[in-house]
């Protein structure tokens, strides 16, 4: 067996956060002393479900990618700095191999793969907002990102080849038209698109460790109707500035 480091250099893509909340959780708010308030002791002592949405390594921000084994560099071939992403398969099927030279000018099988076919759903996928209908309010974390990394280790054969690897993405322009899905809420405001989740090895996906250095943030929240849409919440952004400039 060999180990295999995935390494991924970003930071052109926001980190992204959204944090999930109670029905009480308005309820909550207007009730805090503005005396002793902090708005990220009370978002996380009332968050429900946390999501790391953007990590800085959206697929529009061409991370760099390089490769260790056991340690030592693997040269890669020319262009292979990116990870190639293609509307086939893994493994290809009849066309495929060809469409992925025309798009990459590269043939498949020498460089680090990634398939739409493959990619998370982020408006189905319970990892993200596939379970969010029993939830009422929601943050939204946007921060300014100065650079980021993200890394996977697999322990793999020790014939491995590239062929092996589907590199995994989070589709985020998904769920319908925007206004019709909180996702495409969250896609219109943070413009992130196919974000870096993990590598898929022999059936199993590999999550991605992050990493990241940022700035000036950004706080967007959000409320569920009655009806079940989200919408901005002007009454959670009003509560949460009155209790921040009164303390």
């Amino acid at each position: 067996m060999k180990k295999l480091e995935f390494k991924f250099k970003g930071g052109e893509t926001p980190v992204v956060f959204v944090s999930f909340y109670n029905k009480d959780f308005k309820e909550k708010l207007e009730a805090e002393d503005p005396d002793y308030f902090d708005q990220l002791d009370f978002l996380e002592a009332n968050e429900a479900k946390s999501v790391w949405l953007g990590r800085g390594m959206c697929n529009e921000g061409d991370p760099e990618f390089s490769l260790l084994e056991d340690g030592n560099p693997v040269e890669l071939p020319d262009h292979a700095e990116y990870v190639f992403l293609y509307e086939g398969k893994n493994p290809p099927e009849e066309g495929d191999e060809e469409f992925f030279y025309e798009m990459n000018e590269q043939k498949y099988g020498t460089v680090l793969t990634g398939t739409y076919e493959a990619m998370l759903d982020v408006h189905k996928d319970e990892r993200y907002f596939g379970d969010i209908d029993k939830y009422h309010y929601a943050s939204l974390e946007k921060v300014e990102t100065y650079n980021a990394s993200a890394t996977v280790t697999i322990e793999v054969e020790d014939d491995w080849k590239w062929t092996d690897f589907n590199v995994i993405y989070a589709n985020v322009d998904s769920g319908g038209v925007w206004g019709q899905s909180f996702t495409q809420e969250i896609y219109a405001e943070t413009g992130l698109e196919e974000e870096l989740f993990g590598i898929e090895y022999k059936g199993k996906i590999y999550e991605v460790a992050s990493e990241y250095e940022g700035g000036s943030n950004e706080w967007i929240y959000y409320e569920k109707d009655e009806d079940g849409n989200w919408t901005s919440s002007d009454d959670i952004t009003k509560l949460m500035e009155e209790k921040g400039d009164e303390w």
